[in-house]
C-alpha cells in the first residue's frame, strides 16, 4: 500500500462532500456535512501527521531556530 493512502482517502471524502455542497448549496444539511467532514479530516491529519502538518488557519509553521556561529 502507498504511504499516502490514508491522506488520499481523507481528501477523497472531503471532495465528495464538497461536490454535494456545490450541487445543492442551498440545502443546509449539505453545508453542515461539509463542515463536519472538513473538521474530521483536519483532526485526523493532525493526529496522524502532527509533526509534519499544520492547520493553515494557524498560519505558516515557525521557522527552525538557527544557531549563532559567532
Amino acid at each position: 500500500m502507498s504511504k499516502n493512502d490514508f491522506a488520499t482517502s481523507l481528501f477523497e471524502e472531503l471532495e465528495i462532500s464538497e461536490k454535494n455542497l456545490n450541487a445543492n448549496y442551498d440545502h443546509p444539511d449539505n453545508f453542515s456535512n461539509f463542515i463536519k467532514v472538513a473538521n474530521d479530516v483536519k483532526k485526523k491529519l493532525k493526529t496522524k501527521y502532527g509533526d509534519q502538518w499544520t492547520d493553515p488557519i494557524d498560519g505558516a509553521p515557525a521557522a527552525p531556530l538557527e544557531e549563532d556561529d559567532e
